[in-house]
């Protein structure tokens, strides 16, 4: 089903291509295959094991809302629509204001981006360009964490079963097999427990999204623009897809590693945060934070990255200062709206 769904929605997206948003197509197409996307996409819960926070990659998802048939499309050189320009539109009038969401008077609705909107350049409103950065970028942050909270619980769970003993035994094969995944991705050895809790957990929304800006010119590089890529993460791994800097020094090998969509950089970038070793100093403060009882503090983690660019504590003050001139840490306490079981909707808009 989800195969015949999906190449539909490809097809419609292409006959509309540079006439308007594709999501008008697409909104056509749902119409129709509203009574299946309960099974497109399922319910998740803690219990659902190796499944916890799986949703698909390539998609947009927007729940408690219908998909609008007006948005002002706006127009580009040469007449292509202008995506940004509707986003921010499609934003202000369904009430998804920041300030709202700083003042705990809104969560934030589930709509993610799987493509920076085209246009975001053209914005002359440098606020409003902003605005729409950092409303593209929080959902996808937010659901980010989620997902790693939901297996944070579950692996929670495992090693309560496990303390009470009867060790790996006490758990069943699916269980075993869930944990062996876990390990891998968070790159710690079987019965290293206490690491993985440490590696198992989430990123401040301050700190992501004051990286996202500064890496990613505010989500107008050509990097971003061009390959998802908000995060400005280096790769040499010849499996990883990426892009050659066009400044890239002489005798440097590295490329900047690409995504199919923006959520995929995002989770890139927490778990390259949640693993390597030059981060360890974020790992090590963000558990003492926990052991306090705190929540994560987003100032407060910044100031261990003094690794994650060659600029060292240049780059810090930096995200400091983007934090602080966008009153970015108000936004750590901010939640997706929406129970884990509500039915979701396809929305996908054309990316740059």
């Amino acid at each position: 089903m989800r195969n015949r769904y999906s190449e539909t929605i490809r097809r419609l997206t292409q006959s509309f291509e540079g006439t308007s948003l594709a999501i008008i197509a697409v909104a056509v197409a749902l119409l129709f295959t509203s009574a299946a996307v309960g099974n497109l996409i399922p319910a998740l819960s803690v219990g659902d094991g190796p499944r916890v926070g799986e949703l698909p990659e390539d998609t947009y998802l927007v729940a408690g809302k219908p998909v609008p048939r007006n948005l002002p499309p706006g127009r580009l050189p040469g007449g292509r629509p202008n995506v940004a320009k509707a986003v921010h539109g499609y934003f202000d009038n369904n009430g998804y204001e920041l300030d709202r969401v700083r003042q705990g008077g809104m969560e934030v609705p589930p709509l993610f981006l799987s493509h920076m909107p085209r246009g975001l350049d053209s914005v002359k409103d440098v606020g409003a360009r902003k605005r729409v950065f950092l409303r593209v970028v929080l959902p996808l942050v937010l659901e980010v964490n989620r997902r790693i909270e939901r297996r944070r619980r579950y692996f929670l769970q495992l090693r309560q079963r496990m303390a009470e003993g009867g060790g790996l035994a006490a758990l069943d094969a699916r269980e075993r097999e869930w944990l062996d995944a876990m390990t891998d991705r968070y790159r710690v050895k079987k019965g290293e427990w206490d690491k993985l809790k440490r590696r198992l957990d989430g990123v401040p929304p301050s700190l992501a999204l004051a990286q996202a800006a500064t890496e990613s010119g505010w989500g107008t590089s050509r990097f971003a623009r061009e390959g998802n890529a908000l995060y400005g993460q280096w790769t040499w791994d010849a499996k990883d897809t990426g892009m050659v800097p066009l400044q890239r020094g002489k005798g440097k090998t590295h490329r900047i590693r690409t995504f199919p969509n923006l959520l995929a950089s995002v989770r890139g970038y927490v778990n390259n945060l949640n693993t390597h070793r030059a981060y360890k100093k974020l790992r090590d403060e963000r558990t003492r934070l926990r052991r306090q009882g705190k929540g994560l503090d987003g100032p407060t983690l910044a100031r261990t990255l003094d690794r994650y660019s060659e600029r060292g504590q240049a780059y810090i003050d930096d995200l400091l200062t983007i934090m602080k001139a966008n009153d970015l840490a108000a936004l750590d306490a901010a939640r997706l709206s929406g129970g884990e079981r509500e039915a979701a909707r396809l929305l996908p808009v054309q990316p740059s």
